[in-house]
């Protein structure tokens, strides 16, 4: 006896059950009718929310010529516009070997320096004619990526103008203040012990 379905027409015969439209059209509409609860049908309102983000302003700048705004203290202005700076690393026995090879590729007639400024050379790099040392600041953090600093190499010849303008001139700020603010722009070998000594010779602030 062949198998009929459910709910299927007795007129049809076994051959009509193999026809798909014949057998499609023996199922049951109700099946695919589902019970919704009227609280879904109804359209409810959008909601409309507004967010606001609150964002901190930093609690000092990062403006080495700006140190001490925060603290009334005035902006320091350094160096002149006019200051040949170029010429001035360029003799500076400090930086000279340096600006030679990063400008032409010459090194020094001696062995051991021309290692060190070899070395040394991926420290530095020339921005503008003007010999700058890279500087990344440490932070506990350091999970964090911190921008590299510029520090504008400074020649022997102006470093003390820069120290009075960011000490003398500058409220006598203490040794951490003097240093950090220097750092974030200047750069010189054995900054650190040179701004110590020159705070520890200060007579005011003895």
């Amino acid at each position: 006896m062949a198998y009929r379905p459910e709910n299927t027409p007795h007129h049809l015969t076994a051959d009509d059950l193999l026809d798909d439209s014949a057998y499609l059209s023996a199922i049951d509409n109700d099946l695919f009718k589902c019970t919704t609860n009227k609280k879904h049908d109804e359209k409810s309102p959008k909601l409309m929310h507004e967010i606001k983000f609150a964002y901190e302003s930093p609690t000092c700048s990062t403006s080495p010529d700006n140190i001490g705004e925060n603290d009334h203290t005035p902006p320091v202005t350094a160096l002149s516009d006019d200051t040949d700076i170029p010429a001035a690393q360029r003799s500076c026995p400090d930086f000279k070997d340096t600006v030679g090879y990063l400008d032409t590729g010459i090194l020094p007639d001696s062995d051991v320096d021309a290692r060190k400024v070899i070395l040394e050379s991926d420290q530095y790099t020339m921005v503008n004619g003007r010999l700058h040392h890279l500087y990344t600041p440490r932070h506990k953090n350091k999970h964090k990526v911190h921008p590299v600093i510029q520090q504008l190499c400074l020649p022997q010849t102006l470093r003390d103008d820069v120290t009075k303008a960011y000490y003398d001139n500058n409220r006598h700020i203490g040794f951490d203040k003097l240093y950090e603010s220097i750092r974030l722009k200047y750069y010189w070998p054995r900054m650190y012990d040179d701004l110590s000594g020159y705070v520890r010779g200060c007579v005011q602030c003895q």
